[in-house]
């Protein structure tokens, strides 16, 4: 690339200084000779000057740039073209962009991060209203200048430019934009976009403003492109535990495959940052991580009322598990004294009463049936003797019957058992359960058995008698 000299001129613009350079075009300071006003002049490659699709889209994005009226971006206020060269003169800006700030900071605040792809989504729902996709989102095309009372806002730059993507040679575009920030359809079919992809966009770089690390980034540009087709990265809370989970749930939705599956525009990706931005406006900070015993959660300022006073009666606050998402830790929360509450029993004494219920069961399972078998061998004595006693041998019939019952609960009790060795929590329950199938047993198979066996033993004995 040939870059313009200083004081080399372009059109009624002096060439001052070179501000920066990119795939396809490079940005210089400029003066107007007669004006004396600063602007930026950004130019298009020489060797991509000589393509007149891509010199005439160029022009053609710059036109466009030139009829936006928002305060996020940057506006085209003339367009260049002379022979050998094609540029549009834009707004002359001071600042640093997205990408110099991360790299002098590290990774942002929460609402810092939030406020900044903010802007630039309301920036980019103006544009995508006028027909526009960027599809070269990224911190070094967001920059963050200052307005005319010294306050910073964002604005994004590089419109147009990589729309010229779909229409490009192979050999052309491979040199255009950024792998990293590409959604899996502008790898996949770059001509075929909307503007969703400029919102999986965000969603990288939202990302990487909260962690300092690009989600999809490989050690190739191939692995790259893997990696964004199969959206394969690393979960935000994972890099950065004490981040809120409201902004992992963000990035998450920007970051779907699929863009029917993100936020549909930039209002709705706006929207779900707001209660980031209102924490930021109150002063909140990232929390720390919670403290954790074994698998609670503990509550923070119910710790420090217990340091503060020792001697407080136990009944002043009752903690009391209140049941979590499934796969969440249980939190406590303080409840007002004499509420009713459950008890965690310790996990051991779980266990215990799982293997003394296996126990029970298998136990019952044994003995009922052998007993289930002797009352049938006693039915059958008992028709040998009694011909004529139809009532005897009936209910010994029924006392095998009610004794063979009671296998199924036995084997009932088994699976009580393993049931609670298989809880973590709730043993309170599981005994009770076990405490009432005991019960039911003895009721349903055992009192009956006995009464019925107390008969046939009468019987037997009148008959020894006769």
């Amino acid at each position: 690339m040939n870059p313009l000299e200083p004081n080399a001129r372009v059109g009624p613009y002096i060439v001052e200084s070179a501000l920066g350079s990119g795939g396809m075009a490079s940005v210089y300071r400029v003066r107007h000779a007669i004006l004396h006003s600063a602007h930026a002049l950004k130019v298009l490659r020489p060797d991509l000057v000589a393509v007149r699709e891509v010199r005439d889209r160029f022009l053609e994005e710059g036109r466009l740039q030139a009829r936006f009226r928002h305060r996020g971006l940057v506006r085209v206020t003339e367009v260049v073209s002379e022979p050998g060269v094609a540029g549009l003169i834009m707004d002359y800006l001071e600042g640093e962009d997205l990408s110099q700030r991360l790299e002098r900071e590290g990774p942002l605040p929460p609402a810092e991060a939030a406020r900044w792809v903010t802007e630039a989504l309301q920036a980019m729902a103006y544009a995508h209203a006028q027909g526009v996709v960027h599809r070269d989102l990224k911190p070094a095309n967001l920059y963050i200048a200052r307005d005319e009372d010294g306050h910073e806002l964002l604005k994004v730059l590089d419109f147009g430019v990589a729309k010229v993507l779909g229409q490009l040679k192979t050999q052309t575009r491979a040199s255009i934009g950024t792998w990293a920030y590409m959604s899996p359809e502008q790898i996949e079919a770059p001509t075929q976009v909307d503007h969703r992809t400029d919102l999986f966009a965000m969603g990288v770089v939202l990302y990487q403003l909260c962690s300092g690390a690009i989600p999809f980034e490989g050690q190739t540009d191939f692995d790259t492109m893997q990696r964004v087709v199969a959206c394969d990265y690393k979960p935000l809370l994972h890099l950065r535990p004490g981040l809120p989970t409201l902004l992992d749930e963000v990035v998450n939705r920007a970051l779907q495959r699929e863009p029917r599956e993100r936020f549909q525009d930039a209002d709705a990706f706006v929207q779900a940052l707001r209660p980031l931005l209102e924490e930021g406006a109150a002063g909140a900070q990232v929390p720390p991580p919670p403290l954790r015993r074994g698998n609670t959660t503990l509550d923070l300022d119910t710790l420090e009322e217990e340091a503060a006073e020792p001697t407080a009666q136990a009944t002043s606050v009752a903690l009391v598990p209140i049941p979590d998402p499934p796969g969440e830790p249980t939190a406590l929360v303080p409840r007002p004294s004499g509420a009713l509450s459950r008890q965690v029993v310790p996990h051991g004494v779980v266990r215990l009463a799982g293997v003394l219920q296996i126990g029970s069961g298998l136990l019952n399972v044994t003995v009922m049936w052998i007993g289930g078998c002797l009352a049938l061998g006693s039915a059958s004595a008992t028709l040998g003797t009694w011909l004529g006693m139809g009532s005897a041998a009936s209910a010994c019939g029924c006392a095998g019957a009610l004794s063979l019952l009671l296998v199924p609960i036995g084997m009932l009790e088994i699976l009580v058992g393993i049931q609670a060795l298989a809880l973590g929590r709730g043993a309170a329950g599981v005994v009770g359960l076990t405490s009432a199938v005991e019960l039911l047993s003895l009721l349903i198979g055992g009192v009956p058995a006995a009464l019925v066996g107390a008969a046939n033993l009468l019987l037997l004995r009148v008959r020894e008698e006769d």
